[in-house]
């Protein structure tokens, strides 16, 4: 049988198993019994300290209950006291109500009635008068008769007087304390008050009891109770040596089977290993999970020879400020166990013994093909794919290796394979990336031609609208008959869809590149709402349908955000109500949504109704779509591009809101909206606009640098009834020229212009100014470009200030007039 090469594999790791079994049981069960009497002596000792704790709640409760009774039993008193002299007061206002006596004769006689009332043991205990502000209009104290309690605290800070009449008006009567000296002494003692309402004559009488009797009997309870508790925890032993003991926060040993240190403030005794008092570490335990503590301390007789390891269990009783604890050796909880853990250690070791020489011959013969598969292993790892494993043996261990052969040709013969597959798509990723890089290049010249576009687009449009709206707002100022009035207001409003077209177009340009940004300012909401309401009451009004705006009362005064588009997103929604409502009203509603005062934030709820055409409710998810109508009848009859909604949509999501609609076909929508605006921690002044009038404006030498002859003719036009002088430049090397030749108080600076464009004629202007050692004259920009980008794009050129077509008049003469405080403040 031991001839088997399987058996002996097999028979000796059993052998081994046995023996290891037979170790793990001893070194299982050593503990484990070692553990079981541990936790017996300590459960034992545990159970004596809940008993103890409990003992001691007992009595706690005990006192507790003496001292609410006797509380008790001296409110009952003070509210008949005070009863009774309510009573008497009465009787006196009735005197005085029944015409007996007049309402003076029956205060004074009521309060000094009182102030000689005495009550209580000796006659020391007394009642009071206040009025609605805490003067004491009666009080037997001559230094405290009349005297303002307003502000006049006890000993410990708290007010007297006042806490007294707010519980007297507030629930008509109730009881309050504060600490306070006896008639005639100077001692402090906390006192307990009832006070009641006399509205009759709107006064607050009361009286009270100083309380340290109660305090007294309470101090004598506990002491006998300590004195019980001493005498039972002196007869308890834990184990052998182990006992109770007893002290409070303070670190006052209040109970303890030494008496040399019983009733003594022991704060100064020290852990010997860690040096930090004892009962402070104690303490601590008290508020982990099973409240003990593991420490060294000496023995009875061995003073001062710190070596030997002890444990406390200690609870916390808050009623008394008590720690409660236990206190034994450890030894003395594992003494029992001990002896039979050296039983067990002696049979374990001799059999671990004879089976050290078995178990050495099966984990050799084990061992050695392993250790070989594992070279192999490791050197296959390395790299080496030729290496093979010699193993023959016709165990279970051989075909491991047989195995292991195998898989190494396999595996060099994957490689090879793959690499030819990773060569070939290599190659194809390649070729991929190309065309992808070749796409990307595409893409962004196609978003470069389309901004470029969509510029040159505003540009193109804005130019000859400047001169239609502006020559619009001047035939306005001349004598018109009523239908040359209405042709020229056809006109202009025209103009201006055609223009908040273009600007639509440009944002939705902005929204899908990611450029659209918000400014943030201080703005005052209410100024926003009425701007709104100017501009779109006139097509309510054209339409008859009434036009009603509403803002809850406690919304914020002043926000800090982007009032433009708050504006532009209001005015979209406004315009789309009039436009598909043919009688009835539009409502405007602004809510406080939510407000975060510790981020000063608040988002406000904006809402549009109508009761127009209503939506139909598959219709609901396009409508925030760019150029998405509902149908295309609806486009033909109201008109639009069906960009304000998604435009809309995109500003409000940059506002940190979001936008939807609630709507029933021909019944109406309501379109809601959320913003989160800041709300400045301080108010912010307001800057008041000087008002602005073409009589303020100075005689001014202006060279108008412009390359379209209409739109000079409308400048012309528009400064014709001014003292102002103008000189004309049809592009910017002629201007150029002309501003070194002659003397100028302001250039008007078209900047898209041939030849040579006004970034370029501004940037020379600058350069001869500073040769010159000239004082910079102002330059305003004129140009079709609305956006940020070319803004700041004007004033690095060197421009002063910048206007966008069209122009208004009003907007010209305004920034005329204004040249000087900008040119400060530039």
């Amino acid at each position: 049988m031991f001839s088997s090469v399987l058996f002996r594999k097999i028979f000796f790791p059993i052998l081994l198993i046995i023996m290891v079994f037979s170790i793990t049981i001893y070194f299982f069960s050593v503990p484990l019994i070692k553990q079981t009497f541990y936790e017996a002596e300590e459960d034992s000792a545990r159970t004596i300290l809940d008993n103890v704790f409990e003992l001691v709640k007992s009595e706690y409760l005990s006192i507790e209950a003496y001292n609410k009774s006797a509380l008790e039993l001296y409110k009952r008193q003070l509210k008949n006291i005070t009863l009774i002299q309510e009573a008497f007061l009465k009787t006196k206002y009735n005197k005085y109500k029944q015409g007996l006596l007049t309402e003076v004769e029956a205060k004074r006689s009521a309060l000094e009635e009182l102030r000689t009332f005495r009550y209580g043991p000796g006659g020391i205990d007394y009642l009071w008068v206040s009025d609605y502000n805490s003067v004491l209009i009666s009080h037997p104290d001559p230094e405290l008769h009349n005297a303002d309690f307003s502000n006049v605290r006890d000993v410990r800070g708290a007010l007297i007087v006042p806490p007294m009449v707010k519980v007297a008006l507030e629930k008509k009567e109730g009881y309050t304390s504060y600490w306070w000296r006896r008639l005639g002494q100077e001692t402090h003692i906390e006192k307990l008050t009832y006070s009641k309402h006399f509205p009759e004559w709107k006064w607050v009488i009361g009286t009270g009891v100083y309380i340290d009797d109660v305090e007294a009997e309470v101090s004598f309870r506990k002491e006998k109770m300590i004195e019980e508790l001493r005498q039972i925890l002196h007869g308890i032993k834990i184990a052998r040596t182990g006992y109770m003991y007893i002290f409070d926060s303070k670190k006052n040993l209040i109970v303890h089977p030494n008496p040399n240190i019983e009733n003594t403030n022991v704060s100064n005794l020290l852990d010997p290993v860690t040096q930090k008092p004892i009962l402070e570490e104690l303490i601590e335990a008290s508020k982990k999970p099973g409240h003990k503590l593991y420490y060294k301390w000496d023995k009875p007789g061995e003073n001062g020879n710190y070596i030997y390891d002890k444990i406390s269990w200690v609870k916390y009783f808050k009623g008394f400020d008590w720690y409660i604890a236990s206190s034994v050796y450890i030894e003395e909880l594992n003494s029992s166990a001990a002896k039979l853990r050296n039983l067990i250690l002696g049979v374990t070791v001799i059999v671990l013994l004879l089976t050290i020489g078995a178990a050495g011959l099966v984990l050799k013969k084990v061992l050695v093909p392993i250790r070989s598969l594992s070279n192999a292993a490791e050197k296959v790892m390395g790299g080496d794919l030729s290496v093979r494993c010699d193993i023959e043996d016709k165990d279970e261990i051989g075909v491991l290796a047989a195995t292991f052969n195998k898989m190494i040709s396999q595996l060099n013969e994957n490689i090879t394979d793959l690499d030819r597959k990773v060569s070939e798509r290599t190659d194809e990723l390649v070729t991929i990336n190309d065309q992808l890089k070749q796409a990307k290049e595409a893409a962004e010249a196609a978003s470069r031609a389309k901004t470029e576009f969509l510029a040159n687009m505003s540009h193109e449009i804005r130019t000859p609208m400047n001169a239609i709206v502006g020559m619009a707002e001047l035939l306005q100022e001349t004598s018109l008959s009523p239908e040359q009035q209405r042709y020229i207001k056809a006109l202009s409003s025209a103009g201006e869809n055609l223009l908040s077209i273009i600007n639509d177009i440009l944002d939705i340009s902005k929204v899908e590149a990611g450029h659209l940004e918000l400014e943030t300012v201080d703005f005052e909401l209410t100024a926003v709402i009425e701007k709104t309401y100017e501009i779109t009451t006139h097509w309510a009004h054209e339409k008859g349908i009434e036009l009603t705006c509403q803002m809850q009362e406690e919304l914020p005064a002043q926000l800090r955000g982007d009032p433009v588009r708050l504006n532009q997103v209001l005015l979209n929604l406004i315009g789309n109500a009039v436009k598909f409502t043919e009688a009835g009203e539009v409502l405007v509603e602004v809510k406080q949504h939510h407000f975060n005062p510790e981020a000063s934030v608040v988002e406000l709820l904006f809402s549009v109704s109508d009761t127009g055409i209503g939506i139909p409710s598959e219709k609901m998810d396009l409508i925030f779509k760019s150029f998405t109508q509902i149908d295309a009848s609806t486009t033909r009859k109201y008109g639009g591009t069906g960009l304000g909604l998604s435009i809309s949509k995109q500003l409000v999501e940059l506002m940190g809101g979001r936008i939807w609609v609630e709507s029933r076909l021909g019944r109406g929508s309501t379109f809601y909206f959320t913003a989160q605006f800041a709300v400045p921690t301080e108010p912010v002044e307001a800057i008041s606009k000087p008002s602005i009038d073409a009589e303020d404006l100075k005689p001014l030498r202006i060279l108008l640098v412009e390359d379209t002859e209409d739109n000079r003719l409308l400048i012309q036009s528009f400064l014709k009834k001014t003292p102002c002088q103008i000189n004309i430049a049809e592009n910017g090397e002629i201007a150029v020229e002309k501003f070194k030749c002659d003397r100028y108080d302001l250039v008007l600076m078209d900047m898209q212009m041939p030849v040579m464009d006004g970034y370029t004629a501004t940037r020379k202007i600058r350069k001869w100014e500073q040769e010159k050692g000239i004082k910079a004259t102002p330059i305003v920009a004129l140009t079709a470009y609305a956006s940020k980008e070319e803004v700041q794009k004007s004033l690095d050129a060197g421009c002063d200030v910048h206007l966008a077509k069209p122009i208004r008049k009003a907007k010209l003469i305004e920034t005329l007039i204004n040249i000087p405080i900008w040119m400060k403040t530039s």
